[in-house]
């Protein structure tokens, strides 16, 4: 695969969403449970990504015994490793893997993707975590750019996609409640220090969360949840437009 262009996110590609896209017309919002999957994999672009976007989610998987392989891209420096790893440890990762690409650079890794399929092609995973593709952060639209290509290569594939919000709001379709495992979710961020010295990653992700837990449905109140967007493989290479 080529490299990719460097992306970039302009209001006018937002609005083009809200016109035409018929994937955000669904309004409702589906309350779902997170110990129904057997293997999970979560790709991040950078170490903390996990656990700002679905720290409780990723908690409560590994209480229940589900098997979530999580993947860094950027490990940017031996303390943020660190950080990774106690991350891992806290929260019960199966498997933890390490990658050295540069951050801001993500998109000019063809590498990315080829990791991405040759990790697809090992295992059965039920989900497959990205971060969303409209996300705040060219790292984490690039990462979203990469997987959707290697999607495109398996048209066999099975598992469900899932988006996960970090700096932007996303348009959610599923919500997890995290309520009762939040300050675990709080504790994993704050494992992340070199990250908390420069922006509270607490009060940025819980906050968050709490906007979710009250008006995401009226199925359930919580007091906190973490919001995706589900689609399938093909919905997701459609959603991103790859040809």
């Amino acid at each position: 695969m080529k490299n990719l262009t460097q992306p970039r996110l302009y209001w006018k590609q937002i609005f083009k969403y809200y016109v035409d896209r018929v994937v955000f017309q669904k309004s409702s919002v589906e309350l779902i449970d997170s110990g129904k999957e057997k293997l999970v994999l979560v790709l991040c672009p950078h170490i903390d990504d996990d656990v700002i976007g679905l720290g409780g989610t990723l908690y409560q998987y590994c209480q229940s015994g589900t098997s979530v392989k999580v993947i860094y891209f950027s490990s940017e420096n031996d303390r943020r490793k660190t950080e990774g790893k106690q991350i891992s440890e806290f929260l019960g990762y199966r498997e933890t893997a390490f990658y050295d690409f540069k951050p801001e650079q993500i998109s000019r890794y063809s590498e990315i993707g080829d990791i991405i399929e040759s990790t697809l092609k090992k295992e059965s995973f039920d989900v497959i975590y990205t971060p969303f593709h409209l996300d705040r952060h060219k790292d984490h639209i690039a990462l979203s750019l990469h997987l959707a290509h290697a999607l495109k290569k398996m048209p066999g594939l099975k598992s469900e996609i899932r988006s996960y919000e970090v700096w932007s709001p996303l348009f959610p379709n599923q919500v997890i409640d995290i309520s009762d495992v939040i300050e675990y979710k709080k504790k994993g961020i704050l494992i992340c220090k070199s990250q908390m010295e420069s922006v509270n990653y607490v009060d940025l992700a819980l906050s968050l969360n709490r906007y979710r837990g009250i008006t995401s449905t009226r199925e359930k109140q919580m007091a906190y949840a973490e919001a995706f967007y589900s689609c399938t493989p093909y919905g997701f290479i459609k959603l991103l437009q790859v040809k």
